[in-house]
């Protein structure tokens, strides 16, 4: 069995993850201002592209690569992975996108409370575990690549 990722490293990774996206977001916003400058209409459609560009993002990172490698960005940073206990293997893109709307309907019928403990649940879990992870029989373990490569790399 391998060994859980602690609660520190998965933090980490996970505002690695929020960070880049966050980026995205300022730089579209400056691009927006600046379109939107010159035309209302170009503003909108730089903004909208800028949308597509953060949920074309998270589709990447957090479904598909997590899917296929069981990293994120931040994850692969931490040198931790995604996996699950019965295979430990990577859990596929089909079940990281359940992991996430698991996490997100946690969340949205516990007007968020739900969704904090998910991701503080670890730090008093004997097994490190989310809350989401624990319904889904998944684990983030120590292990795979450290440092992230481009798939075109």
């Amino acid at each position: 069995m391998s060994q859980p990722a602690e609660w520190g490293s998965r933090f980490v990774a996970y505002l690695v993850d929020i960070g880049l996206a966050i980026a995205i977001i300022v730089v579209f916003a400056i691009l927006t201002a600046i379109f939107g400058a010159v035309s209302n209409g170009l503003g909108t459609i730089v903004n909208l592209f800028g949308n597509l560009v953060v949920f074309a993002y998270w589709i990447y990172n957090a479904i598909y690569l997590q899917g296929t490698t069981g990293q994120t960005i931040g994850k692969a940073q931490q040198g931790i992975r995604l996996q699950s206990d019965a295979t430990g293997q990577p859990v596929g893109p089909g079940m990281a996108f359940v992991r996430v709307i698991v996490a997100a309907v946690i969340s949205l019928f516990t007007c968020g409370i739900g969704g904090l403990l998910d991701l503080l649940w670890p730090l008093w879990d004997k097994d490190k575990k989310r809350l989401t992870d624990k319904v889904l029989k998944f684990g983030v373990v120590v292990g795979g690549e450290k440092g992230f490569k481009l798939p075109f790399m």
